[in-house]
Parts: C-alpha cells; sequence; structure tokens
C-alpha cells in the first residue's frame, strides 16, 4: 500500500473520498464513482475507492501506468541495436 500522500492536491482527495464516504454512509444508492484525470492519475486515490468496495471509471494521464488486479504491469520492448538510447 502507498503511503498517505501530502500537499494541496492530497487535501482534495481526502476532501472527496470523505464525501462519497458520508453519501455511503447515508443509505444513498451506491452508483459508479467517476472521475477526471486529476484524481484518477492518483494510485492512492484509486486504492482507496477499491478498498471501499466501489466500482470506478477515472481518466488518466498518458504517462500512467495501469494493470489488471493481480497481474503485473508489461515490460517494456525490447530496443533495436541502432538508434540513439532513450
Amino acid at each position: 500500500m502507498l503511503s498517505e500522500p501530502f500537499g494541496a492536491k492530497a487535501n482534495l482527495d481526502k476532501t472527496a473520498l470523505e464525501q462519497i464516504a458520508r453519501a455511503l454512509d447515508s443509505g444513498l444508492p451506491c452508483g459508479v464513482v467517476l472521475a477526471d484525470a486529476d484524481y484518477g492519475s492518483d494510485t492512492w486515490f484509486r486504492e482507496r475507492l477499491t478498498e471501499m468496495g466501489l466500482q470506478y471509471v477515472v481518466g488518466v494521464q498518458g504517462s500512467v501506468s495501469v494493470w489488471r488486479p493481480c497481474r503485473a504491469p508489461l515490460l517494456p520492448k525490447a530496443r533495436g541495436r541502432t538508434g540513439r538510447p532513450p
């Protein structure tokens, strides 16, 4: 598990999760959580949603690596011997 984040963005994530928890505690019907890439690119936020037993659809930035639960990420493709190294 990742350590708890800090900073202004972390406060927004915590506030969003608290609001979701309050909605669940109040007896509102449970639906799917939708979030933009500001939230979706944050692994800590997605892990908290999973721990809460919620289904979610979130945007992520192109630099974010994601993979199915219980699976490892794919290894990068081997590069050829020619050209400048990355």
